[in-house]
């Protein structure tokens, strides 16, 4: 019972950088189907491996992590009474390992160089799906009616974060909105910069067609997302003061 105490007071505070608010953390196992099957250990390594990458991410709540494993696996039928209790426990275990670690993590330094770059109208969006170049022109566009100019865009996507947590590598995405290859160039040294003022090694070889690529970088991201939600970067973008 102490087990679902925590959860459900930890999932209550997560919100997803993608926008949406997150709904209550998962509950009791009365709300779990009635399939009660033995799944074969290859498919569980698979599915408790993609339980450890969404929480470890840090950008989902409980249910969402339930949701998305679902979806990776449509065709299997999970037995979600044990889906939600190795959810529960994967969130219980990360959350007290965030109490051991350092007051600034890499993460919080990331967060505020996109801090940065938003205030120098360089659109920096945090955990974006597939279509992140898209999801930037979209924001642009948005703001442009509001007399907002931007410059240009970068981010991150999902699949990026998977690779961070196995490899210690995050790669960022990035490019101009106007100007050619040579803005992009002068976009991608602004991200550079940015990233190096927060002690990063920020990898790139100059050129507009490849991304940024940051090493040594250990995940350490907490359950939260007041440093790095989609409207904190429209805030600052707009003009508008931020909490640090």
């Amino acid at each position: 019972m102490r087990l679902y105490i925590v959860i459900i007071l930890l999932g209550s505070c997560l919100v997803s950088c993608n926008r949406t608010p997150q709904k209550q953390a998962l509950t009791s196992d009365h709300t779990a189907d009635s399939t009660s099957q033995v799944l074969p250990d290859s498919l569980k390594t698979q599915v408790l491996h993609e339980i450890r990458l969404s929480v470890k991410s840090g950008f989902f709540s409980t249910e969402e992590t339930f949701s998305n494993v679902k979806q990776l696996f449509p065709k299997d039928s999970l037995d979600s009474e044990w889906l939600r209790k190795q959810i529960n426990r994967s969130y219980t275990q990360a959350f007290n390992s965030q109490t051991r670690w350092s007051a600034v993590t890499k993460f919080d330094k990331l967060a505020a160089a996109f801090d940065r770059l938003n205030a120098s109208h360089i659109i920096a969006l945090h955990n974006l799906g597939a279509a992140g170049e898209v999801e930037s022109l979209h924001l642009r566009d948005s703001l442009r009616k509001k007399g907002i100019n931007t410059r240009g865009y970068c981010f991150y996507e999902r699949k990026d974060v998977d690779s961070v947590i196995e490899n210690k590598t995050l790669r960022i995405s990035f490019g101009a909105f106007a100007g050619g290859g040579k803005e992009a160039v002068a976009i991608g040294k602004s991200i550079v910069s940015a990233l190096k003022e927060q002690g990063f090694n920020a990898a790139w070889n100059h050129k507009a067609v490849t991304g940024i690529t940051i090493t040594d970088f250990t995940w350490h991201k907490r359950f939260g997302n007041g440093n790095c939600s989609y409207y904190r970067a429209v805030k600052i973008l707009s003009g508008q003061k931020v909490q640090r």
